[in-house]
């Protein structure tokens, strides 16, 4: 939908156009935490086959759209920690939403979206902001697993994927969610770090 949208933008230009597409590397290689989670927690509309496809079709049907993603070998951390303004970052941060399912308070009678704090995206925001050296102020509903069923389950699948996870056999594990011909050593290396990340804020757990 969001591609569709700019893609609409864009082609009433009548001119080449560079579409960005800001997403950190680590998330969009979507790799699944267990083997359970395949093709089910989270979308793959920045991964690097999906954007390979999707470039060949726009080509195809003679759009002159070029979908670039500046952060493909970025985690979310080295976004953040990197970024050029971080005084603007640290005081804007609570006000951003990453969570998959901000409005489930609803079910709670909360009037106002929040991030949930344990699924993918929650926890790699966390992740990251750790990573950054930053002091998170966002409101987080159970970003320490302890209030639901749901939380206790995604935090045990995370804990499940981290003690699978082998270093040894990254080069492998980035094509679990799409093919990767190009830039495997690249991949690979931004997988590792990625999990470095995550097993960093799981651990304080």
């Amino acid at each position: 939908m969001f591609f569709s949208h700019a893609l609409a933008v864009a082609s009433c230009l009548e001119k080449p156009v560079q579409l960005i597409i800001p997403e950190n590397g680590f998330i969009s290689l979507n790799i699944p935490s267990t083997f359970s989670r395949i093709g089910t927690s989270s979308t793959r509309t920045t991964h690097p086959h999906y954007m390979k496809l999707f470039q060949q079709l726009l080509d195809i049907i003679g759009l002159p759209v070029t979908l670039i993603n500046p952060y493909q070998f970025k985690t979310k951390g080295e976004m953040l920690a990197e970024c050029k303004n971080n005084e603007f970052v640290q005081s804007n941060l609570e006000n951003t939403m990453s969570c998959s399912h901000p409005d489930n308070g609803r079910m709670l009678k909360e009037k106002e979206a929040r991030h949930c704090g344990y699924c993918l995206p929650c926890v790699i925001r966390q992740a990251a902001i750790k990573r950054a050296g930053m002091v998170d102020n966002s409101s987080y509903r159970d970003n320490h697993f302890k209030d639901g069923k749901t939380s206790k389950i995604c935090l045990n699948s995370y804990r499940l994927g981290l003690r699978k996870y082998n270093p040894k056999y990254a080069f492998m594990t980035i094509q679990l969610s799409g093919s990767i011909e190009n830039d495997i050593e690249n991949y690979t290396n931004l997988y590792i770090r990625g999990m470095e990340e995550l097993a960093s804020y799981l651990e304080e757990i």
